[in-house]
């Protein structure tokens, strides 16, 4: 996998889909949790705070929107082209599984009603698309967990939730590390123009 280092936005972007497009193209399972880094380095419009302590809600509400509303129960997501790579890869036959929807994208995704997440994918914007989503909605989700988690402890203890929201900083949390599986390989799909680019200038505050 290729390991540079960005010395512009567009190299920055270009060194992100590398990343997941490599890692991608590996049999193994791919943790998201490793895409975070770039994906913050990117200094995204959709996510620039991606860095920071504090919730980006824009860019949680963004991702929460694009994606089925059982993400909270999802563990892993497996993207493919046709329900025929599904079962061939061993998933199984996905078209039995409950068909799920989200509110800003019609892309088909089904639910096996415990932790994986299928997804047909038809072109490499849609893969684009996709893993900019799950990495957002990770790194957020991860934030206010680990928040509510110190709140809670705090409130335990008797410390009020003004002082401690006041006094307290947080690290992320990766509590629940979602896994990618990819069922096709995105040599020769089409390229598209990627809604995840970055600004002129860097947005992060």
């Amino acid at each position: 996998m290729e390991r540079t280092v960005p010395t512009t936005e567009s190299e920055e972007v270009e060194l992100y889909t590398r990343t997941y497009y490599s890692l991608l193209r590996s049999s193994a399972e791919v943790k998201i949790r490793t895409l975070e880094e770039v994906h913050a380095g990117m200094n995204s419009l959709l996510h620039p705070d991606a860095r920071e302590p504090f919730s980006d809600m824009s860019a949680f509400f963004y991702s929460i929107l694009r994606l089925p509303s059982c993400m909270p129960e999802v563990k892993r997501v497996v993207l493919g082209q046709n329900a025929g790579v599904f079962f061939q890869s061993g998933v199984g036959d996905i078209l039995e599984w409950k068909e799920v929807y989200s509110v800003a994208r019609r892309r088909r995704s089904f639910f096996d009603g415990k932790d994986t997440l299928a997804c047909f994918i038809a072109s490499r914007s849609d893969i684009d698309d996709m893993i900019p989503l799950l990495t957002a909605y990770q790194i957020e989700w991860n934030k206010l967990h680990y928040r509510i988690r110190r709140l809670s402890g705090a409130l335990d203890q008797g410390v009020s939730a003004a002082a401690w929201w006041v006094s307290t900083g947080c690290e992320t949390c990766l509590k629940y590390p979602k896994k990618i599986l990819t069922g096709c390989t995105p040599s020769g799909i089409a390229t598209s123009k990627r809604t995840w680019r970055t600004s002129p200038k860097n947005p992060a505050i």
